[in-house]
Formats: structure tokens, sequence, C-alpha cells
């Protein structure tokens, strides 16, 4: 198909979906024998728009349509979720699709369906390989993600469990399903409605003999949650963060083995050469502190951005200077409120050593004028959108990188919420800090 044909097939289809909204079955008929026809055609992944957008966008228009017919959504419901899953490279299901109010029981097949093409088209290396992005950028998890939160919104616990189980479950499948819960944040315990405590409980009862991390995981965050007893998860230990990081880079490092954190789950790049050191020693004031220097001889880079390597840090010397410029310029008044400071207290010109960065954009430095209260240099976190706002990143270098490290493990883990409360723990500077004078 060329573009203009979909694009003209894309105005002609939502008019007919709009006229299907108002019961016309004729219009229904249309779309259902051109949704079939477009779930077979090639892939377009060139121009726009595509055919999987074309049909998201005639599902939106229906269910835009207030007091849609609802029988003729229970028809078109499928075929429309079948071309989007065919065509995913483009769009997923439309945030006003909900099922459960709409379509009651008979949608669940669809669903199912769904999720299950949604599991064929991702793995969990694909996911994994996206470290700290989000997931929804893969297609096939956005679609079975797509699929979860919609059978989570049932009451008819029954109905989902014989769902759920229709589908060939593998520990690897069983890994994405966790992937899916954890990421929708949708089992918090005490929250979970109890037709779906009763169906995931189902789901763990009938692949009890399904064994790898991937069931394993899933069982210990249902148990998390308080969905399924103990007895469910024979052999399970349910991991936890520490109440508190270390405050050294000597210890942060070693919650690697502790946490048998593989290089590619944190990333973690081998040891920076000598003459990179030595020129990022050149080129920031003061000198590189003794444990900047140590961790860089270990690894070059953390995170994905978050640290390292030398030339990047190097590099943000000079984005540092300009960013603070350019703030300083456009600022009206001083930042205010709790936990925010004025970045210009730190003298980051005099006093700084650009670490890294996250992927919003935000810079991350460590202020050697300063003290927090663990007694050591903090990592600031410079706000890119929020005029010379600086936060408290952590208390000293080897807690930052214990929390980059804290992170990889709790995405792994499916423990978010944990780290979560670590890295928003209050924080302070004792020393050091002082806010430039106004006016």
């Amino acid at each position: 198909m060329q573009t203009e044909t979909l694009a003209e097939l894309e105005s002609r289809w939502t008019a007919l979906a709009r006229a299907a909204a108002g019961g016309d079955a004729a219009a229904a008929a249309s779309l259902v024998t051109g949704l079939e026809a477009l779930a077979e055609a090639p892939p377009c992944r060139e121009g726009w728009p595509r055919p999987g957008s074309v049909a998201f966008m005639a599902f939106d228009a229906f269910l835009k349509v207030e007091g849609a017919d609802r029988a003729l959504l229970g028809r078109l419901a499928g075929p429309f979720l079948r071309v989007i899953a065919a065509h995913s490279e483009t769009m997923s299901v439309p945030y006003r699709f909900e099922p459960a109010k709409m379509l009651g029981p008979s949608a669940i097949p669809l669903l199912v369906e769904l999720l299950d093409r949604g599991m064929r088209q991702t793995s969990r290396a694909a996911i994994e390989a996206l470290g700290e992005y989000h997931p929804g950028n893969e297609v096939g998890f956005k679609l079975a993600s797509d699929a979860v939160t919609r059978l989570l919104a049932y009451e008819d616990g029954e109905a989902v469990a014989a769902g759920l189980l229709a589908i060939e479950w593998t520990d690897e499948r069983m890994w994405l399903l966790f992937r899916v819960l954890t990421e929708a944040h949708a089992l918090r315990p005490g929250e979970v409605a109890p037709g779906i405590r009763a169906a995931l409980a189902r789901l763990v009862a009938e692949t009890a003999t399904i064994t790898g991390s991937g069931a394993d995981r899933l069982r210990a965050l249902l148990l998390r949650a308080k969905v399924i007893p103990k007895a469910m998860a024979p052999g399970v230990k349910l991991t936890t963060l520490p109440k508190q990081l270390p405050q050294t880079v000597a210890e942060a490092l070693a919650l690697m083995g502790t946490w048998n954190l593989a290089a590619a789950e944190v990333p973690a790049k081998g040891p920076a050469k000598p003459r990179e050191i030595e020129a990022l020693a050149k080129q920031v004031s003061p000198r590189l502190p003794k444990e900047l220097t140590q961790l860089l001889a270990v690894h070059a880079a953390l995170g994905d951005r978050e640290f390292g390597p030398p030339a990047r840090m190097r590099q943000l010397v000079r984005e540092l200077a300009e960013t603070l410029e350019e703030d300083d310029e456009d600022a009206d008044e001083a930042p205010s409120g709790r936990g925010k400071y004025d970045v210009r207290g730190f003298d980051p010109g005099k006093k700084a050593i650009p670490l890294g960065s996250d992927p919003s954009g935000d810079m991350f430095f460590l202020a050697t004028g300063a003290k927090s209260g663990a007694n050591a240099a903090p990592v600031i976190r410079y706000h890119h959108d929020q005029t010379l706002v600086a936060t408290l990143a952590a208390d000293s270098l080897g807690e930052y990188v214990a929390l980059l490290l804290a992170r990889a493990y709790a995405r792994r883990e499916g423990i978010e919420a944990q780290f979560d409360k670590l890295e928003g723990r209050k924080r302070t500077i004792v020393s050091g800090y002082k806010p430039p004078k106004q006016g």
C-alpha cells in the first residue's frame, strides 16, 4: 500500500467508525471486512500513516463518540486489536478502550490473544537490553502490558484465570508477565481486587512445574504483594534492599558481588586508561579526589550515562559552565522550596567535578567544596528544566555508585518501590554551601 492510500483509508475509516458508533451496522460491516484484509497486509515501516496507526485512529474515533453502540464495539474490537497487534510498530491500544466496563467478560479472550501475541513479539533479552529505559519502547512488551492492565480491571477472576490458562506458559513468559506487572505498579499489597488475586493464584498453581528465574521472580512478586501464600512459592526467597547504602566507593562496588550483578546489567565498563584519567585531572579543579581516581581505575563508566567515561566528563565540564551561564542570565529569582538549592551556592565553576547525566538531561556533579551529613563531598543533581535548581542526589560518591547499582538490582528483582525510598530519602548539606546574595 502507498502512503497516500493509507492516508485516504484513515480518513474513510474514521468516518465509518463514527457512523458505526452511532449504530450504523453497514458501516461496521465495512470496517470488519477492511480490517481483516489490513491485518494480512505486509508491514509498512516508511512514511505515515501506517497500517497499525490507521486502525488505531479509526478505533479511537469510535471510542470518542459519546454513548457509542456497545454491540457494534463488541463486533469491531477483535478486528481492531488484530490489526494493531499485526502492525504494532506504530501505536498500541487506545487508552479509551476499557473492555471491562464496555464489553464485560466477552472481551477477555481478545485481551488474552493480545497478551499472547505481545509476548511472542518480544523477549526477556530484548527487555533486559533496554536497561533502565522504559520497556514500553519495545512494541511487543507494550501490547502485553496493554492487555494485562485491562485484564486487571475485571472482577470475574474465574474468567480471567481461564483466559490466562489458555496461554502456553514458559519460564520466559512468566518473566515477561513479572516485568509487565512491576512496570504497571499493579500489585500493591492490599490493593489487588479479590477476583484478580484469585486468577493470579490459580495461574501460579497451574504452572507449579515450571522452574527458572522467571517463574521465581513472578512468584516472589505475587508473594510480596500477598497475592499468594508462601506455600505456593517453595524455595523462593524475597529479596530486599538495605535500609542504608554504603558511603564509600569500595563498599559500594562490593555490592556487585553481593547482588551478583553482571556488568551488562549495570551497565559497567572496564577500567579507564591512565592517560584518560590524567587528561581529566588536568581539566578539573581541584584535583581528582582519591576515591574518584580509584573508581575510574576500576570502571570507566557506570550506568547508561550517569557516570563517566572520562572523555565525557571532560565534555560535561564545558556543558556545566555553559548551562550555568545561561541560567544565570535567565534567572529572575533564586530557587526556593524544600530540598532545593541554588546551584551557584556550590561554586561549580571552581569546586565541581561533573560525573554524568540522566536520560532527561539533568547533570550530576561532585561538589568538592561541600560536606553532607555523611561528612563527605555530596553528589549534586543540576536540573536541566528548572533554572539554577539543584538537589542533593547522594551524600557521597560512594552512595552515588551504590544507588546506580541498587537501581539495576531493584529493576531485576522487581523491588523498585524499595529503591524509590532509598533514592528519595532526606539528605542534608552541613557545610560548603553559600547561596549567592540577591539583588
